[in-house]
């Protein structure tokens, strides 16, 4: 297995809290990479394991206990697979620590940096208390927990533009920073695509014009198309995560030295992060 050193791991966990506020030059890394980036990483670990179901190497019930998922209810009525992120950390997979912590609760830290103060019902609503995750003053943390809702709608927010962002898919590669799109601007292939994996966050019914999002069930683990999606589903969420990172890259490159030398050199640590994950998983 691919693996990280023991100080590589330290240099990575070495990051506080207050060096990835919103308002911070350094939010993207722990915005696109840290959240986005490994919840697609999980996505891939999942749905390649449950390839043994669709061979029927492996009882479905006995795939989602092994690995601790369960299919909670959502906010919307609907059932969602859910896995803690420390099952990947059992597996001996390096999970960051900063990844645990859903980036809403920078805004909280922020705040506290900043003097501001808000009612922890505003924090609730933010996500920041949900799933076990706590966070207390500006860099201490406890009860660290994230919990992973595979295929929530707030990927939409990923998928939605993914495909207008990848030269491959588009009918003029050189618009892949067009400020506006629209589906005629894709391929079949990534019109078909697109659509596909849209198709594991809702429904849609072209008669009435409708959508309602998935509720998934143990079957949707035995089926090879929507299994062979979801790993298409979480290897696009990781490289428009890497895009992002680029881009990101390519900021801090423009601003130069704009950090002191006892900050942690966060272009280098996410260099770092993205290599390890990529060749892991092989994408």
């Amino acid at each position: 297995m691919v693996n990280l050193s023991y100080a590589e791991k330290e240099e990575i966990d070495s990051i506080e809290l207050k060096d990835l506020i919103p308002s911070g030059e350094h939010y993207s890394y722990h915005h696109d990479l840290l959240q986005y980036g490994i919840d697609g990483i999980v996505h891939i670990f999942v749905m390649r394991r449950a390839r043994a179901v669709v061979e029927g190497t492996k009882d479905v019930k006995k795939f989602l206990q092994e690995l601790g998922i369960t299919l909670e209810k959502h906010d919307w009525d609907v059932h969602l697979p859910c896995l803690p992120l420390e099952r990947l950390e059992k597996e001996g997979i390096f999970i960051p620590k900063m990844a645990h912590i859903p980036y809403t609760c920078l805004f909280q830290v922020e705040d506290e940096i900043k003097g501001r103060s808000r009612s922890p019902l505003e924090y609730m609503n933010d996500g920041c208390f949900r799933s076990g995750n706590f966070v207390q003053t500006g860099t201490e943390i406890r009860e660290i927990r994230k919990i992973v809702q595979l295929f929530n709608c707030d990927y939409f927010n990923v998928l939605a533009h993914t495909h207008f962002r990848d030269p491959r898919f588009l009918k003029n590669p050189q618009k892949t920073h067009s400020p506006s799109f629209n589906r005629n601007d894709l391929t079949e292939e990534g019109l078909r695509e697109r659509e596909t994996l849209l198709s594991l966050i809702s429904t849609y019914n072209r008669e009435t014009g409708e959508s309602h999002h998935k509720d998934w069930s143990e079957d949707d683990f035995k089926d090879p198309n929507t299994v062979e999606a979801g790993i298409l589903f979480g290897q696009r969420m990781w490289e428009d995560s890497v895009r992002d990172m680029e881009e990101y890259f390519k900021r801090m490159e423009d601003l130069g030295p704009t950090t002191t030398t006892s900050k942690p050199d966060l272009v280098g640590i996410a260099r770092k992060v993205i290599d390890y994950y990529s060749q892991l998983f092989e994408l």
